[in-house]
């Protein structure tokens, strides 16, 4: 079987670009053949080199919303799926959902959506809403299944209309066991009263670490520690909010 992937960002390792990963290596260990398409170079595309899978660069495949870069990237991206001619197009992310389902139209290839939490979720302003449920509803007429990785996320594009329970699935996302034996508990002394919670995310917008240190604050006379782990474009950010 030949998969084509499509996912925008690439200068970052979130939950999406693990998840393509993954399911690229193990596609590849099963003799299928598998290409990754991505908007740019970064570490995302490192691991690919490191595992031996096959990917192609669009730079015109951004996030923002651009319109003569946004039919640039349909138009040279349906050219990659003619040539690849794959069994089966998986999309991840909003505008490689959007970008991708696009460039597929009429080439009779079964095409996967999967939300890695929709644009229009909670939080987003009322406007912008509008809009991307909008275009969602669209779009679903033209994805054979739409993959969402909770069940929040089915129920949100269903409460908004945005495609039927038929044509959804939820399945969660995974992580490769790596471990043969079993990590030992760590033993917690009864002792302390003191609470140890940690965050491990990446530092962006959406990972709403700023939400953290306010709510921190309301509590700063308690007894309790914060241990924020990963890396990304606002750490400096963080860092001065703690």
């Amino acid at each position: 079987m030949r998969v084509l992937y499509v996912i925008t960002k690439a200068d970052e390792i979130g939950g999406a670009q693990i998840h393509v990963r993954d399911l690229a290596e193990r596609l590849k260990i099963d003799d299928h053949e598998v290409m990754v398409v991505a908007g740019e170079y970064g570490a995302f595309i490192n691991q690919l080199e490191d595992r031996g899978i096959a990917y192609a660069i669009l730079p015109e495949l951004v996030r923002e919303i651009k319109p003569y870069k946004d039919l640039k990237a349909c138009v040279l991206l349906r050219g990659i799926i003619k040539k690849f001619n794959p069994d089966l197009v998986g999309l991840h992310s909003s505008k490689a959902g959007i970008v991708g389902r696009i460039a597929a139209l009429g080439l009779g290839i079964p095409v996967i959506f999967t939300a890695h939490g929709w644009s229009f979720t909670d939080g987003v302003g009322n406007r912008k809403r509008k809009l991307y449920i909008f275009i969602e509803k669209i779009m679903s007429h033209f994805t054979d299944k739409i993959i969402t990785v909770s069940e929040k996320d089915k129920e949100l594009a269903l409460n908004y209309d945005v495609t039927t329970a038929e044509k959804q699935i939820v399945i969660h996302n995974g992580i490769i066991d790596k471990f043969k034996e079993k990590v030992p508990n760590k033993k917690v002394n009864s002792d302390s009263k003191k609470i140890i919670i940690t965050s491990v995310a990446r530092f962006s917008e959406e990972r709403e670490h700023g939400s953290v240190c306010c709510a921190g604050k309301g509590i700063s006379n308690l007894n309790w520690e914060l241990h924020l782990i990963g890396k990304g474009s606002r750490i400096n950010n963080v860092e001065l909010m703690v």
